[in-house]
């Protein structure tokens, strides 16, 4: 963060919120940015057989976090139907 913030007395001014927001946004650009490095290193090794893109290999290694959804059957309906109980 303090590469993008040079003054961190903007960030100590923050609400925890919305400093821990700044802080998680920083660090995923970070894991991205080496991800891409790493991505461009192996750039020379792929062959026409075995490429993949940026975003194909960025997904490889942070695959999409899936959540469960924990409502019973009837409240995940009643939401569709737009019924209310």
């Amino acid at each position: 963060m303090l590469s993008r913030y040079g003054n961190m007395e903007y960030v100590f001014s923050l609400s925890i919120k919305r400093a821990y927001k700044l802080y998680h946004k920083a660090v995923k650009e970070n894991g991205r940015e080496k991800a891409y490095q790493w991505w461009l290193a192996r750039l020379p090794q792929y062959t026409e057989n075995n490429y993949e893109t940026f975003q194909e290999f960025y997904d490889k290694l942070y695959p999409p976090i899936i959540k469960m959804d924990m409502r019973s059957k009837d409240e995940i309906m009643n939401e569709i139907l737009g019924k209310e109980e």
